[in-house]
């Protein structure tokens, strides 16, 4: 069972040309400007952290150490190691659990995809586990099954907090 969703998702990734800031870009060019005009270090725009040749949509660099993607990352040996990636944060009720993480480097938080779910709540849980990646100067992949909602919502919460960001 794990098997064929995985080659279905795979498939599904390898058929779409765009994802993640590339699909954005490639549906709206007028909006992305590769020369913000801003002293904050956050206002760039991030970058995939693809090995040569690749046809997935790697995961995206947002920090240093901190790289945003889907279950599909958390499961290719290829792209942990090309990102150097040892931490694993799980943002998903169902996402297949990363097997290349070894005990204390994996946290699963498991968050539905729907609008009922409290996501806020388990901020500080994730927030103490990214904080233990960075303080041990490793990498980690905040995932979740398309790495577009509840993953990234943890990941900008986190670099609103770690760099004292408001809503406004």
């Amino acid at each position: 069972m794990v098997t064929s969703y995985r080659r279905k998702r795979i498939h599904q990734i390898s058929t779409k040309p765009y994802c993640g800031f590339s699909e954005f870009a490639y549906k709206f060019p007028k909006l992305c400007d590769s020369k913000i005009k801003s002293n904050c270090p956050l206002l760039s725009i991030s970058t995939p952290c693809a090995s040569a040749g690749s046809i997935n949509c790697p995961p995206t660099k947002i920090l240093p150490f901190l790289y945003l993607g889907c279950e599909e990352d958390a499961l290719s040996e290829d792209i942990l190691k090309t990102c150097h990636v040892k931490y694993v944060l799980n943002a998903s009720h169902s996402a297949v659990d990363s097997p290349y993480c070894t005990t204390g480097r994996y946290l699963r938080i498991p968050i539905k995809d729907n609008s009922s779910e409290n996501i806020v709540a388990w901020f500080q849980t994730a927030f103490d586990f990214i904080d233990k990646v960075k303080e041990s100067d490793d990498h980690i992949l905040i995932h979740c099954v398309g790495g577009v909602s509840r993953s990234a919502t943890i990941a900008i919460a986190y670099v609103m907090k770690h760099f004292s960001l408001s809503l406004d």
